[in-house]
């Protein structure tokens, strides 16, 4: 199986030392929700040689995942999501250790799951804020990063949380017992304090109000994975400082543009009047 592995992954080198190779496949990657976002980036740091990775999801796949998510086909709608996306990424590296949590997350057992990695990335749905916060709170407590990575539109924002940084009540303020339109506006906003302004703004508040999917596209999810993997990989091996929240950048293919802005100068836009 090392003969493998160093075959499997060979053309990384170069972009890192073999040194540090060996260090990504001696890493644990978690990886909460594999999703449009998730899936994403799980396949991308297990192609980047990465050697064990947890990843939770409660989900099946639907024909509504086929427009963008890693493992969706028509063939695989009604499977498990962390079933289907294990296959995959044993068979990119058959010798890798995969914990699947096909329940998903709960407040109790987001511990276990975090246990022994380096690093969470934040894959979860837009509405899972309890789990979100325990995750957020058990990542200071082991001192890792999280890294988050919404899309909107035709891009990305990737929020790197720091051990050391703020506090989730001091990111999105104090959570409701039951998270309201504003609470979760306020939310998306941090990650994207100016909105894009070429989308369908209604559209998305009106999936928002009823608790539906939010729009999305594939070329936000595989930009997203493609950022969120990267900066995993950055930060795993110290090649350079993250930027870090309350600072997130924005990736926006439609400008072919990328911003660095201030989550706390959030510009209220077409979101002023809400109720």
């Amino acid at each position: 199986m090392a003969q493998l592995y160093e075959k499997s992954f060979i053309r990384n080198i170069g972009n890192v030392t073999d040194a540090e190779q060996e260090r990504l496949r001696n890493t644990v990657v978690a990886i909460a929700g594999v999703g449009g976002v998730g899936g994403a980036a799980a396949m991308n740091v297990v192609r980047m040689g990465v050697g064990a990775i947890k990843i939770a999801d409660p989900e099946e796949f639907a024909y509504s995942d086929i427009n963008r998510q890693r493992g969706s086909t028509t063939e695989t709608v009604g499977k498990k999501k962390v079933d289907v996306l294990s296959a995959n990424l044993r068979a990119i590296n058959p010798d890798m250790k995969i914990s699947a949590y096909p329940d998903g997350l709960s407040e109790e057992n987001t511990e276990e799951f975090m246990e022994g990695a380096s690093i969470v990335i934040d894959g979860l749905e837009f509405f899972t804020m309890p789990v979100r916060k325990r995750i957020f709170d058990c990542a200071r407590e082991l001192g890792i990063f999280i890294l988050s990575s919404p899309i909107f539109g035709f891009g990305t924002s990737l929020a790197v949380f720091a051990p050391n940084g703020p506090t989730f009540e001091e990111c999105f303020g104090t959570l409701p017992e039951k998270p309201d339109f504003k609470y979760l506006v306020n939310f998306g906003q941090t990650f994207f304090p100016t909105f894009p302004p070429y989308i369908d703004m209604e559209a998305y508040l009106a999936a928002m109000k009823g608790n539906r999917p939010i729009p999305s596209f594939t070329t936000s999810c595989a930009l997203s994975g493609a950022v969120t993997a990267a900066e995993t990989v950055f930060i795993l091996l110290g090649k350079r400082d993250p930027v870090c929240f309350p600072h997130v950048r924005r990736y926006d293919l439609h400008d072919a543009r990328i911003y660095i802005e201030d989550s706390r100068k959030k510009d209220p836009g077409q979101l002023e009047n809400i109720s």
